[in-house]
């Protein structure tokens, strides 16, 4: 069984207008390689030049913001769902 992962309408163009889709990996790390591997030039929507998740991104893990987990190495695992959001800034 694989992941589910939810992209933001902002980056579905990396995705052919797919905002749902299954993937594989054991980490969050892998699930990127695995999103680059089928939709070429995501990864960059997703990381800086040194791989780390842009600042301006959110991302979850089963409900929970990676950011308080392990980053990249969160583990991901069959049926675990991932979502990716957009931050808005504002004021």
């Amino acid at each position: 069984m694989s992941a589910t992962i939810r992209i933001p309408d902002m980056m579905s163009a990396h995705t052919d207008g797919c905002r749902e889709m299954a993937v594989n990996g054991q980490d969050l790390a892998a699930v990127i390689e695995d999103l680059e591997a089928r939709h070429p030039g995501i990864r960059q929507a997703l990381c800086d030049e040194r791989g780390r998740l842009l600042r301006f991104l959110a991302v979850f893990v089963d409900g929970n913001d990676v950011r308080t987990l392990q980053g990249l190495a969160t583990p991901v695992g069959p049926d675990t769902e991932i979502e990716i959001l957009a931050a808005f800034a504002g004021g």
